[in-house]
Formats: structure tokens, C-alpha cells, sequence
């Protein structure tokens, strides 16, 4: 007879080892019913023929439809156990599996974080942000109201404008430039007929030139500002100041023997001594008392 092994693992000696799986369980267990099935129908046929021997009343006939009967329902029953049986221990095979997993994988992230990791897996970046429209001022409307129309046709943009606070000298002051060359008097300007004075070597746009080559074209400028300050008493007092501002020449200017930082507008008092570039003329500011 055909040997199979039992259902729980065991082997039977002679067979061939392999894997038992759930399906491999439910063909074994189903074959061992139909041959169960077999042996019981024989064993059932021979009380069937001993009984219809022993009552001669009864009928081959029905002795075997009665015997078919019960085969069929033995076996019917047989197979609906062994699949209620086989579905439940598969379900729970499946679901140790699903647990097992779970504690070796360690809990799901979350959906989004999931979308992210599949765009950084894929490659793809996010679509980048469009550029927005850039309203600063680029300064070429400020050069171009800079720009000065010079005899010829010709543009030369000013590297200085005045600001709002720009007020001439008092009339009844005068305000003077005094130029010097050693012990040499060269020249004396009269500052209160403009409230700034542009000072370098072009002289189509410049209001005081310079001659020495050391000095630059728009070098430096003499601006008059009106200054407000509070008292003591908390009035404002508003006064007009000269001031001196170094336009980023290359050699500097100077007040009094020491260089000025370039940019910024530094106070002249009276009698203050200012120098530009490497040339030895000084201008003295006088101011009235």
C-alpha cells in the first residue's frame, strides 16, 4: 500500500522528507480521507452483504444505494472539516507572519513622509520656485539724472548730487577760499554764490578745478547744509555748515594733515587747512566769527 506521511510532520519511514506547507497538508489529508473513506466503504459493504444475506427480504439493490449514501456523506464531512480546519490554521499563519514583520520592519510611516521618500528614491526635486520680478533700482535712473550735456554733445555723469538740506552761506556772511602755494597767495574764492562747490580736474562739469595730476576728475566737494540742533531749553536752532566729502578719489583728501574717509561729509571750521591728492596748494576756509 501507498505509504503518506501523517499530517502533524511525522515522517513515516520510506517516504521522501519534504516541506509541509498548508497546502501540502490539505492534499495529504484529503487523500488519506478518500483512501479512510475507501476502507470504511469496504468494511461497510461486507455488513451491507452480511445483512442482506442473513434478511433475504432486503434487496442488493437497495443494500448499495444505502452504502453509496453513506460513503458520500462520510466523506462530505471528512472534507468540510479538513477545509474549516486547514482555512483557520492558515489564517493564523498569516497572521504571526504579518506580526513578525511589523516588529522586524518597526511602525509604517506616516503617508507623507512616505511621498517624500519615494521623490527622494525617484530623484525627482520639487519644481523650483519662479523667479519674481525685481523692482530695486538698478541706478541707471539715477545716472541718467546725473548725466550732464557738456559742449560737443558728449554725457558726463556727476559722481555727486546734493542733498535736500543744501542752503547757500548767509548773504551778509562772507565765506572765503583762500589759496596758497608756500607763502604765495594765489587766489581768493568767494564761497556764498552757490551752496556746494564740485571740485576736480574737469573742468567742464567741476565748479573748482584742479590742475595737479594727482588729483582726480571729480575728486572732492564743498557742500553748505543747514543743521538743526536743540538748545538747552529744548528750541531748535538751525544753522548753515560747510562740510567736505572725499567722492573715492584715488589720493585722498586731507584737513589739517590727516586723511578723511571717503564718503562721508566731515565738518571745515574756520581757518582749517585742506589739501587734495599729492598737491602742495593748501586752501585755507575762512569763516566769519
Amino acid at each position: 500500500m501507498l505509504q503518506i506521511g501523517a499530517v502533524n510532520g511525522d515522517e513515516t519511514p520510506g517516504t521522501t522528507t519534504r516541506a509541509h506547507g498548508p497546502e501540502t497538508t490539505i492534499v495529504e489529508a484529503l487523500v488519506e480521507t478518500v483512501l479512510g473513506a475507501d476502507l470504511r466503504a469496504a468494511r461497510l459493504q461486507e455488513n451491507l452483504l452480511e445483512e442482506t444475506m442473513t434478511n433475504p427480504a432486503g434487496s442488493a439493490e437497495n443494500a448499495l444505494q444505502t452504502l453509496q449514501t453513506r460513503i458520500a456523506e462520510e466523506i462530505d464531512t471528512a472534507v468540510i472539516d479538513i477545509a474549516t480546519t486547514a482555512i483557520a490554521t492558515t489564517n493564523a499563519r498569516q497572521g504571526d507572519i504579518e506580526a513578525h514583520d511589523l516588529e522586524r520592519r518597526g511602525p509604517l510611516p506616516p503617508q507623507s513622509d512616505a511621498f517624500s521618500g519615494e521623490l527622494a528614491q525617484s530623484g525627482d526635486a520639487p519644481p523650483p520656485e519662479k523667479i519674481k520680478p525685481n523692482f530695486n533700482q538698478t541706478g541707471r535712473l539715477a545716472a541718467e539724472s546725473n548725466t550732464v550735456q557738456v559742449q560737443g554733445g558728449e554725457g558726463i555723469v556727476l559722481k555727486y548730487h546734493e542733498p535736500p538740506e543744501a542752503r547757500k552761506p548767509p548773504a551778509k556772511e562772507a565765506w572765503r577760499l583762500y589759496v596758497f602755494k608756500g607763502e604765495d597767495l594765489l587766489e581768493v574764492v568767494e564761497l556764498g554764490e552757490r551752496s556746494c562747490w564740485l571740485i576736480g580736474r574737469e573742468n567742464r562739469v567741476v565748479d573748482f578745478p584742479l590742475e595737479h595730476p594727482s588729483c582726480s576728475k571729480q575728486h572732492a566737494a564743498l557742500q553748505f547744509r543747514y543743521v538743526e540742533k536743540r538748545n538747552e531749553f529744548g528750541d531748535r536752532i538751525g544753522k548753515v555748515k560747510p562740510y567736505l566729502i572725499d567722492l573715492e578719489s584715488a589720493n585722498g583728501s586731507h584737513v589739517n594733515g590727516e586723511a578723511i574717509p571717503a564718503g562721508r561729509y566731515v565738518e571745515v571750521m574756520d581757518k582749517d587747512v585742506i589739501k587734495f591728492g599729492l598737491s602742495t596748494r593748501e586752501y585755507v576756509l575762512m569763516l566769519p566769527n
